[in-house]
């Protein structure tokens, strides 16, 4: 790109309305313009920003008075909403990569950079698109882009993406922060931009060599609402492109539905992925939405699936109430796209562990993970709650251990490793890796009851109640770790504490489900197998999630043996 094309773009900008009367702004984007043509972008920096576009003194403190990052906030959003009208043809795009100073020039959908990679990278991270318009309720639109992206670059053979989940606790950095680079490895990182006024959508994208900061690629994209599936997998193409790959040949899912379903399912899935009982319920209203807009959105009935799995998983609602309509939902996205690859992991969840059929569900999470290899739910529920709860635990290593590389700052990927490793009896590599989650996972639950569970297999009850104590601290009076509480206080010799744990539970149980685990494991620790065989029983016949976890978990280490017990677990389908 010519310099004569970027003063003149320059100048088209400043002239324009949304500039026109905004001397601050103008002075602002002609001076770290100029800066820049000059070749002088290491010395625009926000404390030289301050002093010669916003007269602030010589000893300017940016720490201080925040006037730089407001104001560049604002000429962000000025310029997405010149693009979005009066430039909506421009050939030059001018912006500004979130937390810097110096102005990006490219060209409106042609690769300004295209410097092929040093090396082979076998690895991306794609952080979450910054969205340029004002307010946060389109960040669900940002989000759901990113999570799709994400998605289609699975489809690159040989190439690691990392997960969404650790992609969004990086909101915010830059590709070239050193702060990002000390939390995840990866080759190459992603990033981007996203602004939408009414249907027309415009798209920034750009790639970065993560060990040398060089710009591989960069795109602006301007198009309407009806291309984003094409444009998704355009992006994905292009970035293969550069990276010497090849996308995958495998079968595509059909996207057949209206823009209008999508983004109600978008707003879903938002919804969804923050896993709290308000979000998971709102989920459903806005999958709902979405299918009521279009019938044929089977992303939607795949979401609703997951929703509802997520609300018999958590204790929220009973397995019989929301598993058929997980079922329901899951093979009702399949009759619509067969290759929808989330449809097959919903549907497998639901026939695993609420239908016991086993040999479905494995079915189903093949599929899955032959449709997208690097997807991590397929990985994880595959290899926790399928190939573990059968015992099989060298099978499910490799699939637990290659979702935690892909989505390395999930807890709760991580915490599946722990628990395989106490699944099979490895109690010393089970406490090292609870211990090492207590440290970079303070405040997630499981970091803690999982610690002290470890611990109540070794026989050191003092320990393990005082884990499970600071578990119940984070995560205030969940079932399952009152049940845990109860059954250690009970081995412990403090009877009247377990009892107290035991009330507690049927004090919930009067105004919410709790699963009938809880209950068994109260009545192991207070000696009455009896009691607990019981409790089993009716887990099993109102098929509680948990129950399917009974034929390897050490907790029930001593009812193994009674015929009873045995006979739960064939019921279950889980031995031969």
């Amino acid at each position: 790109m010519q310099t004569h094309q970027i003063e003149e773009q320059l100048k088209k900008i400043l002239a324009s309305r949304a500039f026109r009367n905004s001397a601050r702004m103008r002075r602002f984007l002609s001076f770290t313009v100029q800066q820049a043509l000059r070749g002088q972008t290491e010395s625009v920096k926000e404390a030289l920003v301050g002093v010669e576009v916003f007269d602030r003194a010589p000893d300017y403190d940016p720490r201080i008075d925040p006037i730089v990052r407001v104001e560049a906030r604002r000429l962000r959003q000025k310029l997405a909403q010149y693009y979005a009208s009066a430039g909506g043809d421009d050939c030059v795009i001018i912006d500004y990569p979130k937390g810097a100073y110096v102005p990006r020039f490219t060209s409106r959908d042609r690769v300004s950079v295209a410097a092929p990679p040093a090396s082979k990278l076998e690895s991306i991270l794609v952080l979450p698109f910054t969205n340029l318009n004002a307010g946060s309720e389109n960040d669900y639109f940002s989000d759901g882009l990113t999570q799709e992206l994400i998605h289609a670059l699975t489809q690159v053979d040989g190439l690691r993406v990392v997960g969404w989940s650790s992609a969004a606790r990086l909101r915010g950095k830059s590709a070239q922060s050193s702060e990002l680079s000390g939390q995840i490895q990866t080759d190459a990182i992603l990033e981007g931009s996203v602004s939408r006024e009414g249907n027309l959508l415009r798209i920034h994208a750009q790639l970065v060599q993560a060990a040398t900061g060089v710009y591989l690629w960069t795109q602006t994209y301007q198009r309407g609402m009806a291309g984003l599936f094409r444009l998704q997998e355009e992006i994905a193409r292009s970035i293969a492109a550069v990276l010497r790959l090849r996308l995958a040949e495998t079968g595509s899912s059909q996207r057949l539905h209206s823009v209008e379903a999508h983004d109600f399912y978008l707003k879903g899935r938002y919804e969804w992925f923050r896993r709290t009982p308000d979000s998971i319920r709102q989920s459903i209203a806005l999958f709902q939405r979405a299918i009521s807009e279009d019938q044929r959105c089977a992303p939607a009935y795949a979401g609703l699936a997951d929703a509802y799995s997520l609300l018999a998983d958590y204790g929220l609602e009973s397995s019989m109430e929301s598993m058929p309509m997980a079922r329901q939902a899951a093979l009702r996205a399949l009759e619509i796209d067969p290759n929808l690859g989330e449809a097959h992991v919903s549907v497998a969840f639901a026939a695993g562990l609420f239908d016991w059929d086993w040999k479905s569900a494995e079915g189903h999470y093949k599929k899955a993970i032959e449709l997208n290899p690097g997807c991590v739910t397929a990985h994880h529920w595959y290899g926790l709650d399928h190939l573990a709860l059968q015992g099989r635990f060298e099978e499910a290593t490799p699939h637990l251990t290659l979702a935690s590389q892909l989505d390395p700052l999930e807890p709760i990927l991580t915490e599946s490793l722990a628990y395989l490793a106490m699944l099979r009896r490895d109690f010393d590599e089970a406490l090292h890796r609870y211990e090492r989650m207590t440290a970079d996972f303070p405040q997630f639950t499981r970091s803690w009851t999982g610690l002290g569970r470890v611990n109540w297999c070794v026989g050191r009850y003092g320990k393990a109640i005082e884990m499970l104590e600071k578990g119940r601290q984070i995560s205030g009076d969940l079932p399952s770790v009152l049940g845990a509480l109860s059954q250690t206080y009970g081995c412990s010799g403090n009877s009247l504490k377990a009892r107290d744990m035991l009330a507690r539970l049927h004090e919930i149980a009067r105004r919410q489900h709790v699963a009938a685990s809880c209950f068994a494991l109260s009545h192991l620790g207070l000696d009455q197998p009896d009691e607990a065989i019981e409790w089993l029983e009716r887990g099993v016949s109102r098929r509680d999630i948990p129950m399917t976890q009974i034929g390897v978990y050490p907790a029930y280490d001593a009812l193994r043996g009674d015929p009873r017990f045995e006979q739960l677990i064939q019921r279950i389908g889980l031995r031969p």
